[in-house]
């Protein structure tokens, strides 16, 4: 997901424009917009505006799109699925919808098809399509690290050149949107930075070995922590065996985390633990910051789905994904708990070297 300060789009210039199967839905999840692509696209199903989402979605989907969309409205986030429909595949995009006072007023639900990339990963041969995949990747980052990376530069080079040649000859809102330009390069050179790190992790091989949790942790925190936001309590906590530059992210993502969502509250509050559970070590991080509402839970460690805006709380989603893919190469799990201006719990596990 991406905070939705970044994608809000306006309804009127869409519903002029869209050439892409698409779907408006009002804040009653009813139906008030078809694009003409959409029967097209979907030609078997009866998508007729005034009827709810909910007799469209069950056709296609199952209910979790209707979860989906009630939590752009609620969270004014931006939600990205791949979906199905008889034997195709369609990327989904949900994205809510603002009138010209900027009040979102619904949800545009877009469709990509996107079937013939789903065949090709589902082949017998999976070995070489992993491979082909793999080999994707690494020339997707170096295009990424190279040729995005300097137009980006370039456009922030030229936003920062107006504002010192021209600034005094422009008025306030000139200036207003010449900054906004500089600060959304900046944004994206985070998140270019935030995919390769997500690149750089997924494809990095594990060496495990026994590793003092405790030690880790003394070592981050005075980086994380520097500024003494929060308070930190770390109960004595059971080796790992782990591969520890790997084990060193996680712990820095997660501990980075509850500080940040911490440090809006009087008295922030971190409390580190470990159990034995079964076969495994439990890792716990738990704070008393904002929380999160346990019907998204399932949605946080899913690459660029985030369930607050950077308006409150800066990010790019990449960091939990990262957490969830290193702790499965371990062999372990990730999962958390929480409530909504309460504080939230994150946990992971790690097998136990026998």
């Amino acid at each position: 997901m991406q905070p939705q300060s970044e994608v809000n789009i306006n309804k009127d210039m869409l519903l002029m424009n869209i050439a892409i199967p698409a779907i408006y839905v009002d804040k009653q999840l009813n139906i008030t917009y078809v694009s003409k692509a959409v029967n097209d696209c979907f030609n078997k199903l009866q998508i007729d505006v005034g009827r709810p989402i909910s007799s469209f979605a069950k056709t296609m989907f199952n209910d979790d799109i209707l979860e989906d969309i009630r939590m752009a409205l609620e969270t004014n986030v931006r939600i990205e699925k791949v979906v199905s429909e008889g034997d195709k595949w369609y990327q989904m995009n949900a994205v809510t919808a603002t009138n010209g006072s900027q009040n979102i007023e619904g949800v545009v639900i877009t469709f990509i098809d996107v079937t013939n990339t789903v065949k090709r990963f589902n082949c017998n041969d999976n070995t070489e399509q992993l491979q082909e995949a793999n080999r994707q990747l690494e020339s997707f980052s170096a295009s990424v690290s190279h040729d995005l990376r300097a137009p980006l530069r370039a456009i922030d080079g030229y936003a920062k050149i107006f504002i010192e040649e021209y600034g005094d000859k422009v008025d306030d809102k000139a200036l207003e949107l010449i900054n906004g330009i500089g600060e959304s390069t900046k944004k994206m050179q985070s998140l270019i930075r935030a995919m390769l790190s997500f690149a750089k992790y997924g494809k990095q091989a594990v060496h495990k070995e026994h590793v003092d949790m405790v030690k880790v942790i003394n070592n981050i925190i005075p980086t994380l922590n520097s500024e003494n936001i929060a308070k930190i309590q770390i109960s004595s906590l059971y080796e790992g065996y782990a591969d520890e530059p790997l084990i060193t992210q996680v712990w820095t993502n997660l501990i980075s985390n509850a500080i940040k969502y911490s440090r809006k509250k009087a008295n922030p509050l971190i409390e580190i633990g470990s159990s034995i559970e079964g076969e495994s070590v439990v890792y716990s991080i738990k704070d008393n910051g904002a929380g999160f509402n346990m019907k998204y839970a399932d949605k946080l460690f899913n690459l660029f789905q985030r369930l607050h805006g950077n308006s409150e709380f800066e990010g790019t989603g990449i960091g939990l994904a990262n957490v969830h893919q290193i702790i499965k190469k371990h062999g372990g799990k990730v999962w958390a708990e929480g409530v909504v201006g309460q504080g939230a719990t994150f946990y992971f596990s790690l097998p136990i070297d026998k």
